[in-house]
């Protein structure tokens, strides 16, 4: 059974998509899927950069049309050894994935 309905013409509610995006449900959401993915990323680093202080954290970033989890290279030296890890391995991709 195909489709037999189809509705035009509608147009979305900008200001209540984001109202729900800023509330604190769904930033508890993405700042939970952020951490479990920075606790993935962290669980891959290599003795060789935690020894020199890599590690990867996470945060909420609130736009004003968007509202994301956010995984970044942090530690010592500003990130960058979380950084080269990154970079030479692809610790985010695979800490990240679904």
């Amino acid at each position: 059974m195909g489709n037999d309905f189809v509705v035009t013409g509608l147009k979305p509610d900008l200001a209540g998509i984001r109202e729900v995006l800023h509330t604190a449900p769904v930033a508890d959401m993405c700042r939970e899927a952020a951490q479990i993915c920075a606790a993935k990323c962290n669980s891959l680093l290599p003795e060789k950069y935690l020894k020199h202080g890599a590690r990867f954290d996470a945060k909420w970033v609130n736009r004003e049309y968007t509202a994301a989890g956010l995984v970044y290279c942090s530690g010592a030296e500003n990130g960058i050894w979380a950084g080269r890890a990154n970079a030479k391995l692809n610790i985010l991709k695979k800490g990240c994935r679904g």
